[in-house]
């Protein structure tokens, strides 16, 4: 099972870094990222190309391609292929959505930063996509399952209430036993 992240959640999981307000987001995101890859056996974590370029861009240029190894390294790349633009050229036919995106205050290049990530993701097969970014949020809805970083992956099995005690009654009759008289007969 494929697993992603969005560029936050990677900042704040790997880099360690926030911005004001946003500090108790790192050792949630962090504690995520290696409970998942802790489970190597069944889920592989990837992240989408346009993460991969946000995340490596924050670098100064020197690191940067250390950084795209290390990343390149430790999660699958989903790529921004035809199949990715097809799936965004859906979504962007939704113009509500995308119009209550940027109502949200995301930004054109936001909105389609985030459209490019949920489509990759998307495309690729991607089981979970992990983010805390509203936009992302409301455009992978209905595409794939996309979770904040303190929601579960799975969720709880439904809580089914107890059985209502049986008020049956056997159908079968209790017979008496039969009394033998101490005379058998020949």
């Amino acid at each position: 099972m494929l697993v992603s992240f969005d560029t936050n959640t990677l900042i704040w999981g790997i880099r360690g870094v926030a911005t004001e307000g946003q500090e108790g987001n790192i050792p949630i995101a962090k504690a995520l990222i290696d409970s998942l890859e802790a489970e190597q056996a069944t889920i592989q974590l990837a992240i989408a190309a346009p993460v991969l370029a946000e995340y490596v861009g924050g670098f100064p240029e020197a690191r940067q391609q250390q950084e795209f190894a290390a990343l390149s390294h430790r999660f699958v790349i989903c790529p921004f292929d035809s199949k990715a633009a097809y799936i965004a050229s859906q979504i962007l036919a939704k113009r509500e959505l995308v119009s209550q995106v940027r109502a949200d205050g995301a930004t054109r290049r936001i909105a389609h930063a985030d459209l490019k990530i949920v489509a990759a993701c998307a495309a690729f097969g991607v089981h979970t996509l992990f983010s805390n970014d509203g936009g992302v949020l409301k455009l992978g809805a209905g595409r794939l399952r996309v979770r904040t970083i303190t929601q579960p992956l799975f969720d709880p099995p439904p809580v089914s209430p107890e059985p209502p005690k049986s008020r049956c009654v056997s159908s079968e009759r209790i017979l008496p036993r039969p009394r033998f008289s101490g005379t058998a007969a020949r």
